[in-house]
């Protein structure tokens, strides 16, 4: 029978962490082990997860310094003894059934990596997330690498369940220098170095995702609102290197995402002179390249002649000027 390692980094999420714990022990497919790192909580997160710990022997923790998400995913990672990995925000939940039909998956369809759909909770609104196209059953490396950055299921950890090998067998870490975009960077520098990977789609929402206030994906400008930036231009190399088609959709938001933050920049008085010299550089050579791009849609295309010639009339249309 095999076993699903399920990876939480936990960080001050006393009022949360309660109830995505009950449902991935409640799960109908009941061999799994949970590895909780507390990343430095200084709420009662820590003390919550040792108390789960005592109750239920598939629960480890492990107690470390604040440094981050990534770092505590890599640490998850070896630590886990399982045949898969995944992983949940401390602040998430799932449906009770969710690792049965992923492992009835595996075992059916021999998949490296299973991907399966995602509620979004918001001010306890729930909605299902839908995909911007058809989603194939079974991928190849580079569908599934063209999907992933076209922002149909995404490239988060947290809806996609692991092989474990795929992941110890590779010299590649979550880069825990970026705090945005981290985990689809993971996900492209896998298929980068897995060039074989066979990847499966299960069309229904197993996760609950909630947005929260002060979560990564929702704050205003600051430092580390660069990390995306940083991590966009790292995916470009590696959507480059692989000449996936997806890199014509992708350069191009990049293009707008890029420009956009430098107008955050000036806006804030916020001075960063190596960061504006390596951005204009990739933005100058995806201009040099052309914006007509054969893969991408007539809207961005637009959107972003618009942006290249008309910048003042772009942001004052966007309320940023």
């Amino acid at each position: 029978m095999k076993k699903i390692s399920v990876i939480i980094p936990v960080y001050n999420v006393e009022k949360y962490i309660e109830k995505c714990l009950k449902t991935i022990l409640n799960q109908t497919y009941k061999n799994i082990e949970i590895i909780l790192i507390d990343d430095g909580s200084t709420d009662n997160s820590g003390k919550i997860c040792d108390i789960y710990a005592k109750k239920d022997n598939r629960i480890k923790v492990k107690h470390i310094k604040n440094k981050g998400v990534s770092n505590a995913r890599n640490i998850g990672i070896l630590e886990a003894s399982g045949d898969y990995i995944t992983f949940v925000d401390s602040d998430d939940y799932l449906e009770f059934s969710t690792y049965q039909k992923v492992i009835n998956f595996f075992e059916k369809e021999n998949v490296d990596i299973c991907v399966f759909n995602y509620y979004l909770v918001k001010n306890s609104h729930i909605k299902i997330h839908h995909n911007k196209n058809r989603i194939p059953k079974i991928m190849d490396v580079n569908t599934y690498l063209s999907i992933m950055c076209t922002n149909n299921f995404g490239g988060m950890m947290w809806n996609k369940v692991y092989k474990k090998k795929l992941l110890l067998n590779n010299q590649i870490n979550i880069d825990n220098h970026l705090t945005i975009l981290e985990d689809l960077l993971f996900n492209c520098e896998l298929c980068e170095e897995n060039t074989s990977l066979k990847v499966g789609y299960l069309n229904k929402a197993y996760y609950y995702y909630v947005v929260r206030e002060g979560s990564a994906l929702n704050q205003l400008f600051s430092e580390k609102s660069l990390d995306s930036i940083y991590a966009q231009i790292k995916i470009i190399k590696v959507l480059n290197e692989m000449n996936n088609v997806s890199k014509d959709t992708f350069e191009l938001n990049f293009l707008i995402n890029a420009k956009y933050m430098l107008n955050e920049m000036k806006i804030n008085n916020y001075q960063n002179v190596k960061f504006k010299n390596l951005v204009n550089e990739q933005i100058n050579e995806i201009i040099k390249n052309g914006i007509y791009r054969r893969h991408a849609s007539v809207l961005l295309k637009f959107k972003c002649y618009i942006y290249i010639y008309f910048e003042k009339l772009y942001f004052r249309l966007r309320g940023k000027y």
